[in-house]
């Protein structure tokens, strides 16, 4: 994954100067939309709502921000021996995140970069919690694909990573401390649907 995450930063000047292709759709004034993944409500026991814009005038960039909470599983959080055991939910994660799109009208493929603030509990193996507040800057891309040319109803497969800026203290618990993974690696698949709320 951080490989991909160096490819996309190494691509992402590139692709900014590149034009959109030419839609024949009527273009309207806003379209809103909101996505969730179903993970958050069914595999990670947690919550998640995403909404973006993207106003006319601002062409092929849409704006996003986003809220969740969930559990995460052991694979995600025991990452080597000193982690085993250990435990970590997100008891709130919000992030914004500006996304350059490279379709036809609405859908296709698109990279972008965000920022995230989140409020984490850790759990030792013995028992015992430490809370740490982290913000992150990142990268993301994806496709935003619409089954439907008459329905809102979009499908998003979306990849992201992300490097922790600022931690406020160790996830320590005795002496016991986890190990933070340095780059935080995400993969989603989006729900969601779009209108046309200003034309």
């Amino acid at each position: 994954m951080s490989k991909l995450a160096t490819l996309i930063i190494a691509l992402a000047p590139a692709l900014a100067t590149a034009e959109p292709e030419a839609s024949t759709e009527a273009v309207p004034t806003l379209r809103a939309s909101v996505d969730v993944d179903p993970a958050d409500f069914i595999a990670y026991h947690g919550w998640g709502v995403h909404v973006g814009i993207r106003p006319r005038d601002t062409g092929p960039y849409r704006f996003r921000i986003g809220a969740h909470g969930a559990t995460l599983p052991s694979f995600a959080v025991e990452t080597n021996d000193n982690n085993m055991g250990w435990k970590e939910h997100i008891n709130l994660a919000m992030t914004a995140t500006v996304d350059r799109n490279f379709g036809d009208g609405r859908g296709g493929f698109f990279v972008g970069a965000l920022t995230g603030f989140s409020s984490l509990t850790f759990t030792a193996p013995g028992g015992g919690t430490s809370d740490v507040r982290a913000a992150v800057l990142g990268v993301d891309a994806g496709y935003r694909w619409f089954p439907s040319r008459s329905l809102g109803l979009t499908i998003t497969p979306h990849i992201a990573a992300m490097v922790p800026i600022y931690t406020s203290n160790d996830a320590k618990v005795g002496n016991q401390t986890y190990d933070q993974f340095p780059l935080i690696p995400v993969a989603q698949v989006y729900l969601g649907y779009e209108l046309d709320v200003l034309h």
